[in-house]
């Protein structure tokens, strides 16, 4: 593993001016626990709705699966978009409008009468309007908190178990209550409630906007030294993107396969032997991959190790023979005081 010292020559410099670690930064961090928690929770928790609508349409288990697949598919494509808006624009409205997407998509899915219709309304919609919940409530919780910052981190993304287990058992009583088309209802309702957290989530300094035309104003010292402030987030905020863009294929054709596979064998065993089989492969390809890592980093360790020693023992060398020649100089110097000129050497220097 790499020493202690190594880690902290590579470790990034602190964020100037330094975030406020506190303050409004925990309200941020109660609107981001809201903003993921239905981000992350929301299509798992629709899936109450499939065996019925299924029924309802006449559809198969593979084609009703498309529509949490379009859903997550879209949240997480739509990460690039979504971190270029909030770079340009910054958190608030960009969650503001993912909540207006969400509830007009599932208001909109309310009046569907074929699954098409809900493959654009719940799945493009609904998923482009989670996707824009999602990426500003990842970014900004590192522009509220620095030493903190693992601890929001954490309280922020319990969000996600605690709406998934609040939301599925509140979707089954409202399917029991008013149906799924009243549900769908319902659930745009309380998406507004995402527009109440992106509400709070306040900008920390100047908008993202005013920020780069100040810094084209100022001096180049003064423009700099902003850059140099704005480059972690900016760059936490496209790699949030890219990302999401890897997540996007294994989404968008793991249910849709799952469902085909439950119509071939009509027993879900068989999805639950697959779907380890997949962890398990995960698992192991990350075990060798980081075993691969350490060895190499240890390489670089010892490399590094032997090109100091070498380099030390060098300048020890030129130290020795530097003192050598100095010694070698003083003795010269020593002899010619104690040996004075004789009468020949004051002749011939005559």
């Amino acid at each position: 593993m790499p020493s202690e010292s190594s880690v902290k020559a590579t470790a990034a410099p602190p964020p100037f001016p330094l975030p406020p670690d506190g303050g409004w930064g925990w309200v941020v961090v109660c609107a981001s626990f809201i903003s993921i928690g239905f981000s992350y929770a929301f299509p798992k928790a629709v899936t109450v709705f499939f065996n019925d609508i299924k029924d309802i349409f006449k559809t198969t288990s593979s084609q009703i699966a498309w529509i949490s697949s379009i859903m997550l598919a879209v949240m997480y494509a739509g990460g690039p978009i979504s971190s270029v808006l909030v770079n340009n624009y910054g958190s608030r409205p960009v969650v503001i409008v993912g909540g207006l997407l969400c509830c007009t998509g599932m208001i909109l899915a309310s009046f569907s009468s074929s699954v098409i219709e809900l493959y654009l309304t719940v799945g493009f919609i609904g998923g482009l309007g989670l996707a824009f919940n999602l990426q500003p409530a990842l970014t900004i919780i590192g522009k509220y908190f620095y030493r903190k910052r693992p601890l929001a981190n954490g309280f922020a993304m319990a969000g996600s178990p605690v709406f998934l287990s609040t939301l599925a058992p509140f979707n089954q009583f409202l399917f029991n209550s008013y149906g799924w088309k009243g549900s769908f209802l319902i659930l745009g309702a309380i998406f507004l409630h995402s527009c109440v957290a992106g509400c709070l989530m306040r900008p920390v300094g100047p908008s993202p906007r005013a920020a780069k035309s100040k810094s084209k104003v100022g001096s180049r010292q003064d423009s700099s030294t902003k850059r140099l402030s704005k480059v972690g987030a900016s760059r936490f905020s496209s790699a949030v993107g890219l990302v999401t863009i890897v997540e996007c294929c294994p989404v968008l054709f793991g249910p849709p396969l799952a469902g085909k596979l439950l119509d071939i064998t009509g027993q879900y065993k068989y999805l639950y032997i697959a779907s380890g089989i997949v962890v398990l492969s995960s698992g192991i390809y990350l075990l060798i991959c980081n075993a691969i890592n350490y060895r190499l980093l240890e390489k670089e360790r010892k490399r590094e190790k032997a090109r100091r020693k070498k380099s030390a023992s060098q300048a020890s060398k030129e130290m020795e023979a530097l003192s050598r020649s100095k010694q070698d100089d003083v003795t010269v110097k020593v002899s010619n005081t104690h040996n004075p000129p004789s009468d020949r050497d004051k002749e011939s220097s005559i």
